[in-house]
């Protein structure tokens, strides 16, 4: 601001990766439905990222080694980076199976929280976990955008890219 005020010749762009950010936000924020997942994602992850709860940790990675043959983390969403809500549904979306067979399994363990355990269990849920995946064309270019190397090509790039993305969405 201070630069702005001092050098009134040049010309200041907002960050795009922020305001690319900043439409993530909003898409949470208005709906109270992704509001709602998000906070129930947060709590799922929470708990199975917590060093506190390894043994549900194990018995979760027991459950998806014998699903997937692989095993999946959890990431745990910032706030300030609203792309990590994205990575945060996809990991848990991976591990659906697993998470559900998890809390039938261990149905009595008192460890799992009744919300979290509500969650795994809905369908609305999971539904909303999976339409995150519009969410992927945002994600991409916040990817992109936030290299040291980013110039002005690349945000208008990107910007085109968005909107081709779900100008195809609309269409088909």
């Amino acid at each position: 601001r201070k630069i702005r005020l001092e050098r009134p010749d040049l010309v200041f762009l907002p960050c795009f990766a922020h305001q690319a950010n900043l439409c993530i936000g909003d898409i949470f924020r208005c709906s109270s439905q992704y509001k709602r997942a998000a906070e129930q994602a947060i709590e799922i992850a929470a708990y199975f990222t917590d060093r506190k709860h390894s043994k549900a940790i194990s018995l979760l990675y027991n459950e998806q080694q014998r699903i997937y043959k692989t095993i999946y983390s959890f990431v745990r969403p910032v706030i300030t980076r609203w792309n990590s809500y994205y990575y945060s549904f996809a990991a848990l979306n991976r591990s659906k199976r697993a998470l559900q067979s998890y809390s039938i399994l261990y149905l009595n363990s008192n460890e799992l929280s009744s919300k979290a355990r509500t969650a795994i269990n809905s369908v609305a849920f999971w539904k909303n976990v999976e339409i995150t995946d519009c969410l992927l064309p945002f994600v991409s270019i916040l990817d992109y955008l936030q290299r040291d190397a980013a110039n002005l090509f690349d945000v208008t790039y990107s910007f085109t890219y968005v909107a081709q993305q779900y100008e195809d969405e609309t269409d088909g």
